[in-house]
């Protein structure tokens, strides 16, 4: 069985002693779950500031934030979701006429997708463009 994710992103944080934080988004595509495995994402960044930086940083000074997980592209609500990305333009809130809007034009069921979850996933897609 196949328990990859199609895409993860997370945002990793490195926190000094002095107040510094280090930051770096991460973007994963059809890697296992690693909400799972936050060891693995530790284990990458750490090497990476080692080598970059000349730093060590301890275990107790990382953390990760989930900011996308999206199972699969063909979710409907995914779909429906891209569907408005690519074709409206998002200046503010997304509200159910937008909503209505895409599910009619993907030509998925209402039933199959939330309104609420379906923001999610527009944020999700937005943020991914962005990094």
């Amino acid at each position: 069985m196949d328990n990859n994710i199609w895409k993860q992103a997370y945002k990793l944080n490195f926190k000094g002693n002095n107040g510094w934080v280090l930051s770096k988004m991460v973007v994963l595509t059809n890697e296992p779950d690693l909400i799972k495995n936050q060891e693995k994402l530790y284990e990458q960044w750490k090497t990476e500031v080692e080598q970059e930086f000349g730093i060590t940083v301890s275990k107790g000074a990382y953390n990760s934030e989930l900011l996308v997980r999206i199972i699969s592209e063909q979710e409907p609500v995914y779909i429906a979701a891209k569907w408005l990305c690519d074709n409206l333009g998002i200046e503010n809130e997304i509200s159910s006429y937008d909503y209505d809007e895409a599910v009619e034009a993907t030509g998925l069921e209402d039933k199959n997708i939330v309104f609420d979850i379906f923001k999610e996933y527009v944020e999700m897609i937005e943020l991914l463009k962005a990094i």
